[in-house]
């Protein structure tokens, strides 16, 4: 199951699904994306998922992003309507020590 952890952009709390495998940084629905940034959109792009593809809107998202101890800025992020969730992937977490506890369902991020 997916680990979704809380993480605040821009001074807005939310939850996101932790996908270390997806080779992205941040991906959001519209909707979320509303909520933090009223900066335009201009780049489309594809992006393929296990099972799908979908369009989407490319930016960078000024931040500040918090996800536990770290914190990021200036993160790629792709928006899409059709997106369920947000969802921090791997091209931001590279730089990261990730350590999960099942058991207490705890998740561990340090630089």
């Amino acid at each position: 199951r997916p680990y979704r952890v809380p993480v605040t952009i821009g001074g807005t709390a939310m939850v996101a699904n932790l996908d270390t495998g997806a080779n992205a940084e941040l991906v959001m629905p519209q909707s979320a994306y509303a909520q933090v940034s009223d900066a335009p959109l201009p780049e489309t792009a594809n992006a393929n998922l296990t099972n799908n593809d979908l369009t989407t809107r490319r930016g960078q998202l000024h931040g500040p992003i918090a996800l536990g101890a770290a914190r990021f800025a200036d993160v790629d992020v792709r928006v899409s309507e059709r997106f369920p969730e947000v969802m921090i992937g791997a091209r931001l977490l590279q730089r990261h020590r990730i350590a999960i506890d099942q058991r207490s369902k705890t998740v561990v991020i340090c630089p």
